[in-house]
This record gives C-alpha cells, sequence and structure tokens, in this order.
C-alpha cells in the first residue's frame, strides 16, 4: 500500500493527507493540491495584472507582484512619500571618494533595512522606488561590491545564478568601474549625495582624500 503524505493544509488549518504522488517541486504539496492551491491565491492589484501572487509579495508589498510593487510605494499619499524619502536620505552616510551611499540603520546580515508601508532591504527600497521592479526570480547585484550601499545605479538585476559567481569570484572591495545615471547625479546633486563616475578620481595626479576631508563634488 503505498504511503501517505501530509502536503496540504484544508480551510480550518488541518492537514489533508493522500498517496497522489512526490512533492510537487519541493512545494510541499503534491501537484494536485498545489495546483488547487495555487488556484485560490489571490492576484496582483495592478491594472491588468492577473500575476498569482506569492506569500511575501502578499505580506510586504500590498498585494502587488514584483513587477508592479513600485506601486506599494507610489500609491500612497504624497505626504507619506515625502516623510518616507526623508527618512531615506537622512539614514544615508556619503562615501564620497568611491560614490557610494551607505546605508548607517539597521544593518541585517550584511544588508541595511527599511520601513516603507512594510520591510524593505534598504538597497531593494532604493531600486523600486527610483527605477521601479523588476522581473520575478531575478535579484539585485552590487556593481560596487558593497552590500550597505543604497545608490540604485549601483545595482543591476541579474539571475540568481550570475549574482551568486560575481559574489563568489570577487572580494567586497569597491570595483574599479560602476557604471552610474544622469538622472540619479540630478537628484544626488540637489541632495548633498556624491555623484558622477567614481573613477574620475583616478585620473587626478593626486592621491584620493581621506575619509575626513572636506565633502566635495565630481564634475
Amino acid at each position: 500500500m503505498a504511503k501517505k503524505n501530509v502536503c496540504a493544509m484544508d480551510g480550518d488549518g488541518n492537514p489533508i493527507t493522500c498517496i497522489t504522488g512526490k512533492d510537487y517541486k519541493g512545494k510541499g504539496r503534491c501537484t494536485t493540491h498545489y495546483q488547487q492551491w495555487w488556484r485560490k491565491q489571490p492576484e496582483c492589484r495592478a491594472d491588468g495584472c492577473k500575476t498569482k501572487l506569492f506569500s511575501k509579495e502578499r505580506k510586504t508589498r500590498a498585494d502587488y507582484c514584483r513587477p508592479h510593487e513600485q506601486l506599494a510605494l507610489t500609491t500612497r499619499s504624497q505626504a507619506a512619500q515625502d516623510k518616507t524619502l526623508a527618512r531615506f536620505l537622512c539614514a544615508i552616510e556619503p562615501d564620497w571618494i568611491y560614490g557610494c551611499w551607505m546605508w548607517r540603520e539597521r544593518p541585517d546580515d550584511g544588508y541595511g533595512k527599511f520601513h516603507a508601508g512594510g520591510p524593505w532591504l534598504a538597497h531593494r527600497f532604493a531600486y523600486v522606488w527610483f527605477y521601479g521592479g523588476h522581473a520575478r526570480g531575478k535579484t539585485l547585484d552590487h556593481t560596487c561590491n558593497r552590500p550597505l550601499c543604497v545608490r540604485p545605479d549601483h545595482m543591476q538585476v541579474v539571475t540568481g545564478t550570475v549574482n551568486t559567481k560575481r559574489r563568489d569570484a570577487r572580494a567586497f572591495a569597491p570595483a574599479g568601474d560602476i557604471p552610474v545615471s544622469s538622472e540619479m547625479d540630478v537628484w544626488a546633486k540637489a541632495n548633498g549625495l556624491p555623484y558622477g563616475d567614481p573613477a574620475w578620481w583616478e585620473a587626478l595626479p593626486v592621491s584620493p582624500p581621506s575619509e575626513d576631508a572636506p565633502k566635495v563634488t565630481w564634475v
């Protein structure tokens, strides 16, 4: 006789047992029960989006899927958005040598944490706020090799495999070639943050300024 497996929960939280087969892709349910469960999950709130939501998206992204998660921030009142951005700005420690925006509050496992309508990793909040969501199954790679940096144009959307390979192939030290965007430069300059191309320092005939040097901007 086939062995019974607990592979799902009913509406009252009681286990359902079945003998229908193996675990479906590590989801804790057989194929039949997993498909039944998945059809009942809520859809993304964005207009025209029928994407089923993962549990994390429901809890922390106000019922928006990852590509539309920026709406969890921008659909709030303008006053709330202004307050959120002010708190974000106050938590940044500018690195005037390499151009990074280093997070100085609530580090967690090497990354900053931030709350804006729900818990966020600080670097993810910055990317989503300024650039928007990205495809599911992708992650953000720090091109500057500094996990506490929250400058969004120091991040690149890549697969988890690429991110792991890059992490394993390099030490956490500032990279020599970091892409930057002119749009972020405008915002950074207006808010007293580093802007421009960090590689500019390498072309100078003198050594870069120390951490205690007066804060200047790139031109």
